[in-house]
């Protein structure tokens, strides 16, 4: 548990970034060192954002998950779907403006998908097993 909760601190440290022109995201990848390589904003990189945080928050109970699930959500919301034409936008500038610089068109939806039913389903065995079984935090 200490690792996870290393892991994910240090991610969020090196990896959620104001931009020089003031915006903030998670930037696709970092140095060693912290420092961001490529500063493009990946859908999937907020999308596990997002479920790392419930999970640590499933997994701990520490408010300080939940209160970063709801900032990481809020973050996607405002900036990654797309309530024009559906789906989640693949990719943002570092102003947070869709782009297409990496990979065109709109992603799947395997990290959105896991990452919103994350919130839902219990930790173990695994999320796909909990959803075929139907077993949900809710319904327990």
């Amino acid at each position: 548990m200490e690792s996870a909760r290393q892991l994910y601190a240090r991610a969020i440290a090196d990896g959620w970034r104001t931009s020089a022109s003031g915006h903030t995201g998670f930037v696709y990848t970092t140095a060693w060192q912290g420092t961001p390589v490529v500063e493009t904003r990946m859908h999937w990189v907020a999308a596990e954002a997002l479920a790392s945080a419930s999970a640590l928050f499933a997994a701990t109970g520490l408010a300080q998950y939940a209160i970063d699930y709801e900032n990481w959500l809020a973050h996607i919301r405002q900036y990654f779907i797309d309530s024009d034409n559906g789906s989640w936008f693949h990719e943002l500038d570092t102003a947070n403006v869709p782009d297409d610089k990496v990979w065109p068109g709109k992603p799947d939806i395997y990290h959105a998908f896991g990452a919103l039913l994350g919130a839902l389903y219990p930790l173990a065995p695994s999320l796909a097993s909990a959803v075929a079984l139907g077993v949900s935090e809710t319904a327990k």
